[in-house]
């Protein structure tokens, strides 16, 4: 009987572990994945990958505190790269681009709403995501280093 018992526990705790890995195996994209992240994000610590639909989504932050800054990176199942976000202070949005969006018939005299602002980089360029309330709605606001201003497209991001 003592011996069915530990069969038992040695059978369930195997269960456990094969079962462990199998969540780990799921939860870490393929080597092309992590490889094109690790070329674009050498300094990247506290790495965490998520899947979002066919793309991994990765968690990861650079720099020595207090300079520590959070980003999130978008990939494709191959590893292409899609897209970066990081959140940045709206002190520190270059004036040229403040500059872009106060110029903005449209958006430039409407108040934020918060003062941080999402950044993102993309294949096919940069731009900052600004939060801003118009006739007590938010919106989003994109502007471009280029200085494009134009509402935020939700299906893009």
């Amino acid at each position: 009987m003592k011996m069915s018992k530990f069969m038992m526990i040695l059978t369930i705790a195997a269960s456990v572990v094969v079962m462990a890995c199998d969540i780990y195996d799921d939860g870490v994209p393929a080597k092309s994945v992590r490889s094109e992240f690790r070329s674009m994000y050498p300094d990247a610590k506290d790495v965490e990958w998520d899947r979002e639909g066919v793309n991994w989504s990765v968690s990861f932050e650079i720099g020595k505190y207090p300079d520590v800054r959070e980003y999130e990176a978008l990939y494709d199942s191959k590893g292409v790269w899609i897209m970066t976000e990081t959140e940045m202070l709206l002190s520190e949005v270059p004036d040229e681009i403040k500059n872009y969006l106060e110029a903005s018939q449209e958006y430039g005299t409407l108040p934020h709403l918060d003062r941080d602002v999402e950044y993102y980089k993309t294949p096919t360029g940069d731009f900052y995501r600004f939060e801003l309330r118009r006739n007590g709605q938010e919106i989003e606001v994109d502007v471009t280093s280029d200085g494009k201003v134009s509402q935020a497209r939700r299906d893009i991001f």
